[in-house]
């Protein structure tokens, strides 16, 4: 249920040198604006997403799908640093990290999920047998 009057605001960083910017290694789908989209485009193992949104319990948002459509490699982060309980995201449609080439590698770090994750997680090992892991995932099922 969503209790919010305005939609979430989707927070996407990573460790490189420079921020990411947005459309070139980022693009947000607020074509559902309670539950907008996150397509990663530049390879990075560093992703982190996380949904604010201060008209709902906790301050904690909501995310549609995280996917990663393109041939480089990539792992993500699900979690607010600043939350103290490192929450990323009340509801999750999907984690879609398939990159359109096999010789290229997806992983899941950490995911935090104070809601519910409505759809799969799909990650995918390369051509060498490398990547394709979830080391964690938290999904508590509240709201």
């Amino acid at each position: 249920m969503r209790v919010s009057a305005d939609p979430p605001t989707l927070n996407v960083s990573w460790d490189e040198p420079a921020p990411p910017e947005s459309p070139t290694d980022y693009e947000i789908d607020a074509t559902d604006p309670d539950f907008p989209n996150v397509e990663l485009k530049t390879g990075s193992l560093t992703w982190r997403v996380w949904s604010t949104d201060p008209d709902n319990p906790d301050g904690i948002g909501d995310i549609g799908v995280i996917s990663c459509p393109h041939p480089q490699n990539f792992a993500v982060t699900l979690r607010n640093d600043s939350d103290p309980f490192l929450r990323g995201a009340r509801d999750v449609k999907g984690i879609t990290l398939v990159p359109s080439s096999a010789s290229n590698q997806s992983n899941i770090k950490d995911v935090f999920i104070s809601g519910q994750l409505t759809d799969d997680v799909t990650v995918q090992a390369d051509s060498f047998g490398l990547g394709g892991e979830v080391t964690s995932l938290n999904v508590s099922g509240g709201s």
